[in-house]
């Protein structure tokens, strides 16, 4: 879903943070982890 994500202006931070939270949250769940 983010491969093709374009950019505006002023919010391409969110690109990557975006990315990072996916990437977190993958590794939190294969870790057997999760919200308490």
């Amino acid at each position: 879903a983010l491969q093709s994500a374009k950019p505006l202006k002023h919010n391409s931070f969110k690109i990557d943070m975006t990315k990072r939270a996916i990437r977190r949250a993958l590794m939190v769940s294969a870790q057997g982890g999760g919200i308490a």
